[in-house]
C-alpha cells in the first residue's frame, strides 16, 4: 500500500509541478497545404499557474494549492479546466471526466489563490503506471477566449 502512496504523489507532484508551473503547448495536428510553407503562430500567453503546495489527503488524493495569475487586461468569467488521458483514454479527476474550477473576474495584473482537493480512481492510477506516462491538458477560458496547455508527463 505505501508503494501506492509513493506512486500516486509522485504522479501527482510531476503533473502538476511540471505541467502547470512551466506549460508548454504540444502542436496540434495541422493540414498543412503541400505548395506554401505552414505558418507558425505563436500563442501569446495571458495567464501563469504556479504550484504552491501539494498535501496529502488520502491514499489515492492530494489537495493541490495554486496560484493564477493575470498576466493581461481585465479577465471576466475565467475557468479553468483540467483534463488527463492515456493513450487518449480520459482519466477520471474526482470521479468526473474533467474537473473544472470557476474563478471569477480578475483584475489586470493580478492573482488568485485556489486549494482543490484531486483524486484519481484505483484502476485509472493503475493505468497510468503501467503505461508510464500521462498527457494533461489544461484550459483556461476567458470572455469566450481559452488558452490550452498540453504536456504528456512520462512517470
Amino acid at each position: 500500500m505505501n508503494l501506492k502512496i509513493v506512486i500516486l504523489a509522485v504522479l501527482l507532484g510531476v503533473i502538476f509541478s511540471s505541467a502547470l508551473i512551466l506549460p508548454k503547448p504540444i502542436a496540434e495536428k495541422q493540414k498543412v497545404n503541400v505548395d506554401k510553407k505552414p505558418k507558425l503562430v505563436k500563442q501569446e500567453r495571458r495567464f501563469k499557474i504556479e504550484i504552491v503546495q501539494i498535501e496529502e489527503s488520502g491514499t489515492l488524493s492530494r489537495v493541490i494549492t495554486a496560484r493564477l495569475i493575470n498576466d493581461d487586461g481585465y479577465a471576466k468569467n475565467v475557468v479553468v479546466t483540467l483534463e488527463l488521458f492515456v493513450d487518449r483514454d480520459r482519466i477520471k479527476v474526482n470521479g468526473k471526466d474533467k474537473l473544472v474550477i470557476p474563478i471569477g473576474d480578475m483584475e489586470p495584473n493580478s492573482s488568485v489563490e485556489r486549494k482543490v482537493e484531486i483524486s484519481v480512481g484505483f484502476f485509472d492510477g493503475l493505468k497510468i503506471k503501467s503505461k508510464g506516462y500521462v498527457d494533461v491538458k489544461l484550459m483556461i477560458s476567458r470572455d469566450g477566449e481559452k488558452e490550452i496547455f498540453r504536456r504528456s508527463i512520462k512517470i
